[in-house]
């Protein structure tokens, strides 16, 4: 072993550590919808060892009703159930809470599907049967860019906030102090 993937191999197990150390604290919130009992049982056993919060809904109509009422972290969702097709859960979700990262699951992949869903704001295409790492792996991408997009936002309010203060007392600024204040926004 050279040095380089002896560096590698450490740089890989503080990452892994801290990595199980935030999800120890930060229990990532999932909705499973899948009208085969099979998987749901399956992926939401994974998930919880995998230190995940998560609840499950057996149709379409279920998952819509659950996903619009409660804020998740993130989303996997069967394209092809009896009631209501996963596009449809889908948008239904991304319009009530944006910032939910979801996944399309499917056995009956296609690039029509794959473009729509994307275009309709899901993360990812999940061929189904897929390997536990495969999910894992995604989910653990998801979550991070849900927490960078939380994050941004939450800047983006405070700058507003700070904005609209500054903007109500601009009246009370000089010409030079204009400046400043425009320098540091």
């Amino acid at each position: 072993m050279c040095l380089g993937d002896f560096m590698a191999n450490i740089f890989a197990t503080k990452t892994q550590r801290e990595y199980y150390a935030f999800m120890s604290e930060h229990k990532p919130k999932v909705l499973v919808v899948d009208d085969e009992k099979a998987l749901r049982t399956g992926v939401k056993r994974l998930l919880e060892m995998e230190n995940y919060e998560v609840t499950t809904a057996e149709n379409g109509t279920e998952g819509i009703k659950l996903g619009t009422e409660t804020e998740f972290d993130l989303a996997v969702i069967d394209l092809k159930m009896p009631d209501f097709d996963g596009i449809e859960v889908l948008k239904k979700i991304k319009k009530k809470f944006p910032n939910t990262i979801c996944y399309i699951a499917t056995a009956y992949a296609s690039y029509e599907t794959a473009v729509e869903a994307t275009r309709l704001g899901a993360q990812g295409y999940i061929p189904k049967p897929f390997p536990p790492e495969e999910l894992i792996q995604n989910l653990k991408e998801g979550y991070q860019k849900r927490l960078i997009n939380l994050e941004v936002e939450k800047w983006q309010k405070e700058r507003e906030n700070v904005y609209s203060k500054l903007h109500l007392k601009r009246q009370d600024l000089t010409p030079s102090s204009t400046q400043l204040v425009m320098a540091y926004l």
